[in-house]
């Protein structure tokens, strides 16, 4: 993965080594993991369909892997992720034609909306395969064991949103056939060029001092859209507290070069914009447009940084997801912002607590 910056550059002002996140690393990364998964899931069958319930750190990150595959997967994967009329429709047909595999992520056991579609589901449809991932103090467990789930448990000190190397991404990684181990190596490489993690950490938080308190992840491919709503989950949940933090945007070029350029180039001075692209020949226009748009924001003196992938495979997506977590856990360090907790959250689901018992 390459990685340019348009920043003035500053001398370094902190010295982050590597030694002081291993416990943090030890958790997000535990290489167990592979083997757990591997051997859980021989005591499945083999399933063309697979409904994934889950959502934000439950999903986003296989979501994003999926939509990037999905073309070379002989799997079909639908995502129950909202409760809204359409999902739920969309859900329902599938499985009414398909009798697919259904997957619960739930790290607390009590996700209202991945709970309402569980017990919808398992209530009217009665699948034959069911895979429940939680932690160990989840009263999920307790339902696996009962009626005799596979199911996995997830270390309790791991965060969701920090879960894509454990089985919430792994298992449906394994069962649509994608690389884990691939996965894995490209995580392994991003740690092992720490010094790049750090430099970009680095310059995030210096823009940050200074007030550029937005951050526009600027994906150049349609096909790259649900890495960036995983990488801005990750930034608004970890970084988004005590009335400070970064606001992280999605932008699609070339779509929002005719919707928000206007505002990036002549508004408010305070976005630092992460593109994020990868090595792959297109077409001579979009090459074009690309070079332009770099060009403005260099002659307009915009700050921006640079993601490019090497190619669109698995090992490149590890390395940029365990790039991006670890920079994320720097920046809270740095912020003095604890990365791992997202307690506001609980505001709606107290709130939601109260208009279910409404409805009752």
């Amino acid at each position: 993965m390459k990685l340019k910056f348009n920043i003035r550059e500053e001398k370094k002002l902190f010295n982050i080594k590597k030694g002081d996140f291993q416990k943090e690393i030890k958790i997000i990364f535990d290489k167990t993991n592979l083997e757990v998964v591997n051997v859980g899931l021989k005591k499945i069958s083999n399933y063309d369909n697979i409904v994934l319930i889950g959502i934000g750190g439950s999903n986003l990150g296989f979501l994003a892997l999926y939509e990037l595959f999905k073309n070379n997967l002989n799997k079909k994967v639908v995502f129950a992720d909202s409760v809204e009329k359409d999902t739920v429709e969309k859900v329902n047909n599938f499985v009414a034609k398909n009798n697919p595999l259904i997957i619960l992520v739930s790290k607390s056991g009590k996700t209202f909306e991945s709970l309402y579609h569980f017990q919808r589901l398992a209530t009217e449809f009665k699948p034959k395969g069911i895979i429940i991932i939680t932690d160990e103090n989840s009263p999920l467990i307790y339902l696996a064991q009962k009626n005799n789930y596979l199911y996995f448990v997830l270390n309790p000190k791991l965060t969701g949103r920090f879960s894509v190397f454990s089985p919430v991404c792994l298992v449906p990684m394994k069962l649509t056939g994608l690389n884990i181990d691939e996965f894995f190596k490209g995580a392994e490489k991003a740690l092992k060029n720490w010094n790049k993690i750090t430099k970009s950490a680095q310059a995030t938080f210096t823009l940050f001092k200074k007030s550029y308190d937005v951050l526009n992840i600027f994906i150049w491919r349609r096909c790259l859209i649900n890495l960036g709503m995983w990488y801005r989950q990750i930034i608004a949940e970890s970084l988004g507290k005590n009335n400070s933090g970064l606001l992280p945007i999605l932008t699609f070029g070339n779509i929002d070069l005719h919707s928000m350029i206007q505002y990036y180039f002549d508004g408010r001075k305070n976005i630092f914009t992460n593109f994020i692209d990868f090595d792959k020949d297109d077409t001579k226009e979009h090459r074009a447009i690309v070079k332009s748009i770099k060009n403005a924001y260099k002659n307009l003196n915009l700050p921006y940084s640079e993601f490019i992938l090497d190619n669109l495979d698995e090992k490149n997506i590890g390395e940029f997801m365990m790039f991006k977590i670890m920079e994320t856990i720097i920046l809270g360090k740095l912020m003095k912002i604890n990365p791992f907790d997202q307690p506001a959250v609980e505001y709606y689901k107290d709130e939601l607590k109260k208009v279910i018992r409404n409805y009752e």
